[in-house]
């Protein structure tokens, strides 16, 4: 039987070999995770922030939790998954459910704790004794369990993803107040937050009224450069062909997906299935391939945009722009100072669009730059 290829491309999460560099990243986030620094990563959405957080845990050999706020409609939602997020650390850190059981029930006196025998998992519940309000019940279950690592000398981490989410409740800042009432003190406890949108992270981290102001150190996670991807497709390729990429289909892969993570993983994933090392054509051929099936994605998308914010989209398919209410932008464009400004504004935080350092405005999705260019 044929030895199981190794998936180097993967569109989830990029584990071990087939995680690509992010090497100055993943030595800032594990510092940080040893010295208890809570962390905030910033990236536009689908650049690899989860796997970068999930490598750089296992890297620093920290056991962890990773807290997905993804669908929470309310506080006691985001309470219910604290809760399970601290049983799964538990069970991490205890490597089984009938030690972390006993465990826990020394830990969580005001808690209800107990093995889903199905699952065998372990479970924490609010119990008659515990603070109901969600924002105590929080701040209570992670400041017991903060002064339990620190009895025991251990240390561990929680990973708090799409963690937007609760900033969008209207009872928000309870609970923000109660993980920063922790995480500022915690000896032991190190705290990661993450999520997909940009300009509600900024709202919760950089507005001076809100509980979390000033409380993260941040980590910029950009695209990765054409160097290290070339050496990441020459290892890939020696795996799968004994043979080393072409340079032009590494270059073509590159241009074409604009270095976005997400695009290069999706575009590589379908080049290396092929018998032989495909050419820079092949690469060229799947990826129209690619962003033909990909078009009623993007008109639809397109279709929940303004006028103004869809003439700002064309104009940048032809070429990145440094000032959009020049007067010749203007009318070349039938726009307005203001119009032009405000379908800017919501473009950038809604991630259609990137200012790169010098100042110029970039459709921020290769599929999309592409779809608007040719198709």
């Amino acid at each position: 039987m044929a030895a199981e290829r190794l998936d180097y491309f993967p569109l989830g999460l990029a584990q071990d070999e087939a995680f690509c560099n992010r090497i100055s990243e993943r030595a800032h986030l594990s510092q940080n995770m040893q010295t208890h620094k809570p962390t905030l990563l910033i990236s536009p959405r689908r650049y690899g922030k989860t796997s970068l957080a999930v490598q750089a845990l296992r890297d620093g050999d920290v056991p962890f939790a990773m807290i997905d706020f993804f669908v929470s409609p309310d506080s006691n939602s985001i309470s219910a998954h604290v809760l399970n997020g601290v049983a799964e650390l538990m069970t991490n850190i205890m490597k089984s459910s009938e030690k972390a059981l006993k465990f826990a029930k020394e830990v969580f006196k005001n808690l209800e704790v107990s093995i889903d025998l199905g699952r065998l998992k372990l479970q924490l519940h609010p119990g008659a004794a515990a603070q109901q309000n969600p924002s105590l019940l929080i701040f209570d279950t992670l400041k017991q369990l903060e002064e339990a690592l620190t009895k025991q000398k251990q240390k561990a981490a929680l990973f708090f993803d799409e963690f937007q989410v609760l900033g969008q409740l209207k009872d928000s800042q309870g609970i923000e107040g109660a993980i920063r009432n922790v995480a500022q003190q915690s000896k032991s406890l190190s705290f990661l937050f993450s999520g997909s949108s940009r300009h509600l992270l900024s709202t919760m981290f950089d507005d001076r009224n809100r509980p979390l102001y000033l409380l993260c150190d941040r980590i910029h996670v950009n695209r990765i450069h054409r160097p290290e991807y070339l050496a990441f497709f020459d290892k890939a390729a020696e795996a799968t062909w004994k043979k080393a990429l072409p340079r032009e289909t590494g270059e073509a892969i590159l241009t074409l997906t604009a270095h976005h993570p997400y695009y290069v993983n999706v575009l590589c994933s379908r080049l290396f299935l092929k018998a032989e090392p495909p050419t820079s054509m092949d690469a060229e051929t799947t990826w129209h391939q690619y962003a033909q099936q990909e078009r009623s994605r993007i008109a639809y998308d397109l279709n929940q945009l303004s006028v103004n914010q869809r003439k700002l989209l064309l104009a940048l398919s032809s070429e990145p722009v440094g000032s959009i209410t020049s007067q010749k932008f203007l009318q070349q464009h039938g726009l307005s100072g203001a119009s032009s400004l405000q379908a800017m504004n919501v473009l950038v935080e809604r991630d259609y669009v990137y200012q790169n350092d010098e100042g110029l405005f970039h459709i921020l999705d290769p599929v999309l730059q592409y779809v608007l260019e040719y198709l």
